[in-house]
């Protein structure tokens, strides 16, 4: 997975897909001709006021929450204890996606986000991300720490509640995705 991004910097890449730009930024037309091409590309990616599930052309249901990879965290880990049978197998998410299984309907999702939004306003940081131990080894002194609290940490370190709230508070959009030599089909 790439460097994760904040859900500041995942949000504003999802508004300039949207058509927004920074107050006082002059672009090239080198840049307007390639931020028009990702435009066009994400166009059913990305929607006002709501994330959105989408089905790719290579078949899999992706949401797409422009959250950035802390707070999908976050998310993921709130699938995977409230709503486990949404979440793909592989449990793969990254700054502005995660995957999820392929029968899951917005509706699903709604109620999915709805209890993980329930559980974040009770207990703020009571959904963390799994830890392997891949991930424990970059710990420093992690020898020295009894292994849940080196676990505790390390999710902590990587969640983004904050984020992950506010992508919950949202609704959930369907969107076609457009792909030239394929038909794509709607999410129920």
């Amino acid at each position: 997975m790439p460097q994760p991004e904040s859900y500041a910097l995942s949000d504003a890449t999802r508004r300039v897909l949207l058509g927004a730009i920074p107050n006082g930024v002059n672009l090239s037309k080198r840049a307007l001709n390639k931020l028009e091409e990702l435009q066009d590309e994400y166009s059913h990616r990305v929607v006002h006021d709501s994330s959105v599930l989408v089905r790719e052309s290579n078949g899999r249901l992706r949401w797409w929450t422009w959250a950035g990879a802390r707070a999908n965290a976050v998310l993921a880990a709130g699938l995977l204890d409230l709503a486990p049978e949404l979440i793909d197998e592989s449990r793969a998410y990254n700054n502005w996606q995660i995957g999820l299984r392929g029968d899951v309907s917005a509706k699903d999702l709604m109620g999915a986000t709805g209890r993980i939004q329930d559980s974040l306003l009770r207990e703020p940081c009571s959904i963390l991300p799994q830890m392997d131990d891949r991930a424990l080894k970059t710990l420093k002194f992690v020898e020295l720490l009894p292994h849940s609290l080196a676990v505790s940490t390390l999710a902590e370190r990587g969640s983004d509640h904050v984020g992950a709230a506010s992508v919950a508070l949202r609704g959930v959009s369907t969107a076609v995705a457009r792909y030239p030599k394929k038909n794509s089909e709607l999410i129920p």
